[in-house]
């Protein structure tokens, strides 16, 4: 009996000490994430300052406008061809859903050759957006590290930048009738940098 008792004690005594009882609490916590579209960059044209004929020798400068339309200025021994299709190069931003806002830098100059040594170098790139404006009149291209153009897609939900530019044929003559690109061996294009946030 004396140990029955101590025993029921000893029990008692732990569940006092280290018998309580266990409390469970349970939350739920709720996630979500707003999900939009990447934008995208798509070129639609690329930039075509169409025919000219010369003379030997000539001087003066070609200038290509965000509108698409080429002009001469300051030339001597060049001619436009009235009949040769000429383009604004195009480039479409699409796929935000969200209202981004982008920030649009450039390159200054590219580079045309004709494939055989010589070449033409397109300067002065400038852009505009979704409307061209005659050549001289667009946003100057400052380099790839320098932002020129803010849009806000909440505006202007599918923004199209077009591109114009210039050709001196004072520092780079016209050498030959073949026909002068940036996809020929030795060019290089005008990179266009679109950034968003």
């Amino acid at each position: 009996m004396k140990v029955n008792g101590l025993i029921k004690m000893v029990m008692c005594m732990i569940a006092m000490c280290y018998g309580h009882a266990a409390m469970a609490l349970d939350v739920d916590t709720n996630a979500s994430i707003g999900a939009f579209s990447a934008l995208s960059i798509t070129k639609t044209a690329d930039m075509n300052f169409g025919n000219v004929s010369y003379e030997t020798p000539h001087s003066g400068s070609i200038f290509l406008g965000t509108d698409g339309v080429v002009i001469l200025r300051g030339s001597s021994g060049l001619f436009l061809e009235s009949n040769a299709p000429t383009n604004a190069g195009a480039v479409v931003v699409t796929g935000d859903t969200g209202g981004s806002v982008i920030d649009i830098s450039c390159q200054r100059n590219g580079t045309m050759t004709d494939g055989a040594g010589n070449s033409l170098r397109v300067q002065r790139a400038e852009i505009a957006i979704s409307t061209g404006v005659p050549a001289r009149s667009g946003t100057r291209c400052l380099g790839l590290n320098n932002i020129i153009l803010t849009v806000d897609t909440n505006v202007d939900p599918v923004p199209m930048i077009l591109m114009g530019g210039r050709i001196n044929t004072n520092n780079d003559a016209i050498d030959g009738d073949l026909e002068y690109n940036t996809l020929n061996a030795g060019g290089s294009p005008v990179r266009l940098r679109v950034v968003y946030q």
